[in-house]
């Protein structure tokens, strides 16, 4: 499907932040070295519209051995399977898609391709995020304990509801250089996200000041 000027828009996603390290924290087993660059969506205000201003879409790398640390995350809620995870062994990695806004909820609607080849969904599930407001603005932080636990103890303003997905990549469908991972919705609505790749996933690093 050819992609208009109109109704493709680039986002950038501001992730938790760290000053000591070249890297954000993002979530238990993630960090934004994973993080695949945001080439855009279709229909990008009528998400904004229907989700507020806490709308958001990213993915990210997983390595093979790190899944099993993303999936017992005490944060991770109604974790549902469409496949078995011992069912693959090491020839394969993940990527994991992450969508957030108000009215989020994880469902199986959604395909998933890489390269043009659809890839199996392996699972997806809930997660909450903690933020503490930043002027009129949240500001989401990395959960070292469950995200509610925050809201209560007075140590972040609220929790915005995030969904993600979990889907297999078979080490043999990356390709050296640039690959793409596509979301569709639908028949209009497409994510896109890019990486790059040889001999592994090229991970990303911010500049320190």
């Amino acid at each position: 499907m050819k992609l208009s000027i109109g109704t493709f828009v680039i986002i950038t996603f501001v992730s938790c932040s760290s000053v000591l390290r070249d890297y954000d924290l993002i979530s238990q087993g993630i960090s934004s070295q994973y993080q695949l660059f945001n080439n855009g969506e279709t229909e990008y205000f009528d998400s904004m519209l229907s989700n507020g201003l806490s709308y958001s879409a990213t993915a990210f790398f997983i390595d093979n051995d790190q899944l099993s640390t993303i999936l017992i995350d005490q944060n991770n809620k109604d974790l549902t399977f469409y496949d078995d995870p011992k069912a693959y062994g090491k020839e394969v990695d993940y990527l994991l898609w992450e969508i957030c806004g108000s009215h989020e909820k994880h469902t199986k609607q959604y395909s998933f391709n890489l390269n043009g080849k659809p890839i199996t969904l392996l699972a997806s599930y809930d997660f909450p995020y903690p933020y503490r407001m930043l002027g009129t603005g949240k500001r989401r932080f990395f959960p070292r304990i469950p995200a509610e636990e925050y809201v209560n103890k007075g140590k972040a303003a609220g929790v915005i509801p995030c969904s993600r997905y979990v889907s297999v990549v078979p080490t043999k469908l990356n390709i050296e250089g640039k690959n793409t991972f596509e979301i569709r919705h639908q028949v209009n609505k497409i994510y896109v996200f890019t990486y790059l790749y040889q001999n592994g996933f090229i991970k990303n690093y911010k500049k320190m000041l």
